[in-house]
């Protein structure tokens, strides 16, 4: 796993988590007659609950620290 730079907000300990399941696939008579893999995964800062959440099965795994990583920081309140 790459690693995950601080938060760009509080400057808090990043997180990723992810999973896998099978999710059944049921006919109308109840019978399994398959099953769907179900992926999802986040990177966020536990401190300040911001992050990057994906379930697209389109995106490349991983692709939440990518986006994590390549934010800027929040931009400082404009002054006169």
């Amino acid at each position: 796993m790459k690693k995950l730079k601080p938060c760009p907000f509080c400057g808090g300990s990043a997180k990723f988590e992810n999973s896998f399941h099978v999710e059944p696939v049921i006919d109308e008579n109840g019978a399994y007659i398959d099953g769907d893999l179900i992926y999802w995964e986040r990177t966020y800062c536990p401190k300040c609950n911001v992050g990057f959440f994906s379930d697209d099965d389109d995106e490349p795994e991983g692709i939440t620290i990518q986006q994590w990583n390549t934010r800027t920081r929040k931009p400082k309140a404009y002054r006169k």
